[in-house]
């Protein structure tokens, strides 16, 4: 389902072909600034011409004098949701470049559809790159902690912090797109909290 015109126009379409710009099962739902509705378009297809959706074979039902009247639709132009609009709705947040997550969550608030799982995937789209930088740190921490067989046991206690942090963020981000905690706490807490463990480990290391 799409939003457009702040609202008074509504999408909803069975499927959206990126390949050939088309869009099939179309309903086009379009109302007033007070909500009434005025109209209703259907169509099977309609195709991206230019600057516009091209209807194919449309229908409109219309309230004239206190009945729904059904009548052929003349081609028109009316229609300019561009086709990339479409194609984010489509599609998770997560299969998207960082970009168009972003104005996909747009979509999604503009449209007044949930936002909460899209948003948790475009915070991790941030957040999981600093995976290694998190490991490093915890790497480089745990060097001279050990007086004996060094390299196995910093090695070990590399992979356990790094498997508690990928631990802690599954978890958080569970909890993110379930709704229980914010978007941005879900996808940046454990690397706030792993970072700053570093840092303490780190400053306490033997050199």
């Amino acid at each position: 389902m799409v939003k457009a015109r702040n609202g008074e126009l509504v999408y909803s379409v069975d499927y959206y072909d990126n390949e050939s710009k088309a869009l099939n099962g179309i309903i086009i739902i379009e109302s007033n600034d007070r909500g009434e509705l005025i109209s209703v378009v259907r169509s099977p297809r309609a195709l991206w011409v230019e600057d516009h959706w091209d209807l194919v074979i449309p229908v409109i039902y219309e309230w004239r004098d206190g009945l729904l009247r059904i009548r052929n639709l003349e081609s028109t132009n009316a229609y300019q949701e561009p086709p990339d609009t479409f194609r984010r709705n489509a599609v998770n947040a997560e299969d998207l470049s960082a970009r168009d997550a972003g104005l996909f969550v747009k979509d999604l608030r503009d449209a007044g559809l949930p936002i909460i799982q899209a948003q948790a995937e475009y915070y991790h789209r941030f957040s999981f790159p600093t995976a290694s930088f998190v490991v490093m740190i915890l790497s480089i921490s745990m060097g001279g902690r050990f007086k004996k067989n060094i390299l196995l046991m910093s090695l070990l206690a590399s992979l356990s912090a790094s498997v508690l942090f990928y631990v802690m963020e599954m978890i958080t981000m569970m909890m993110a797109r379930l709704g229980y905690i914010p978007p941005q706490i879900g996808a940046w807490f454990p690397v706030f909290i792993f970072i700053i463990l570093g840092i303490l480990f780190l400053r306490s290391a033997k050199t």
